[in-house]
């Protein structure tokens, strides 16, 4: 299991299947659960033979994902794929983009009643980005902006569409803003290097701050309201914890994985004022890091490993979700 994502009475995740290697694993369907009955429901498998599902993401009963054909690489990470759109509440299904040819893989994020995904607007990168929205409640698709450079990080607010791009003057990412209404792309000053940008519902935001070298801090601010959207209000602000990765926003708190052995969270206050971390798992949990965590509201799941040793690949071993609050 992998990719967790949670919205209101719904968690979709990847489930990862065994390959002849444990090295080979990889995720080839997409699972939901219904929160309120507690039955699992699935969503879709991968339509290529060596195919992978990836990117899993959700707002509102809408399930979002890219189907991989295959597993990507370190060194060719152009493919053919799709991209598809689950409704939970009707089981209808749209495919929203595809590639006919072998492109450089699509960023994704789901938000605000909005599937958004980007994709290469020619057979090749050098063609520039283009981001594409569709809504929810229509099936509407436009294109909010075309012509970008590579497109890293894909997030959504109520306000519009946030992404990262690599920074040509520093070792790090640049994050930009683009309103619902479009128009050009405004810059968004996180005070740091952007990576691993995070939105919750309210427009709290997260990332990751590299530029301090290997001490990672986690950068947490506000968006600005639809008047300014590329503002940070107040903050940003900087918790210093080294190894603090997989940050995941809220409505009022900023959860994280210690890089040691918890899932913490902070809160965060209207004057950007951080509380102390405290624990969201509970001590003599066994993390399964790579499902990360999800955030919804002032709800956030993870995943923890089975009691008993695991044998063999790890996509043989049951994973138990937990859906928690801030104590």
């Amino acid at each position: 299991m992998s990719q967790l994502a949670l919205s209101d009475r719904y968690l979709a995740y990847a489930v990862v299947t065994a390959g002849a290697s444990p090295g080979e694993a990889r995720p080839t369907r997409v699972d939901a659960v219904d929160l309120d009955s507690k039955t699992v429901r699935p969503v879709a498998r991968t339509t290529w033979p060596q195919g992978q599902t990836d990117l899993v993401r959700i707002s509102g009963s809408w399930v979002l994902w890219e189907d991989l054909e295959r597993m990507p690489s370190t060194d060719a990470n152009s493919m053919r794929w799709k991209v598809f759109a689950h409704n939970l509440a009707d089981g209808s299904t749209r495919t929203l983009a595809s590639s006919d040819r072998p492109s450089a893989l699509p960023s994704l994020a789901a938000g605000a009643g909005r599937l958004v995904w980007t994709q290469t607007g020619g057979p090749d990168a050098a063609a520039g980005f283009a981001v594409h929205v569709s809504e929810t409640a229509t099936g509407a698709s436009r294109v909010l902006a075309s012509g970008l450079p590579q497109v890293n990080d894909l997030a959504v607010s109520a306000n519009g569409v946030y992404y990262t791009t690599a920074d040509p003057d520093a070792d790090g990412q640049r994050v930009w803003c683009v309103p619902w209404s479009g128009g050009e792309p405004r810059r968004v000053d996180t005070g740091g290097s952007g990576r691993g940008l995070k939105i919750g519902e309210t427009g709290l935001a997260s990332w990751e701050d590299a530029s301090v070298g290997p001490s990672r801090r986690l950068g947490v601010g506000r968006l600005g309201d639809a008047a300014a959207p590329d503002t940070l209000a107040p903050g940003p602000t900087f918790l210093d914890l080294p190894g603090a990765s997989n940050a995941a926003p809220g409505a009022a708190a900023v959860a994280f994985f210690d890089g040691v052995d918890h899932f913490r969270a902070v809160r965060v206050s209207p004057d950007g004022t951080l509380s102390a971390p405290v624990k969201l798992s509970r001590d003599g949990e066994v993390l399964h890091v790579p499902c990360r965590i999800a955030a919804d509201g002032e709800e956030f799941a993870y995943c923890v490993e089975p009691d008993a040793p695991r044998s063999g690949d790890a996509s043989e071993s049951p994973i138990t979700v937990v859906v928690t609050s801030i104590p």
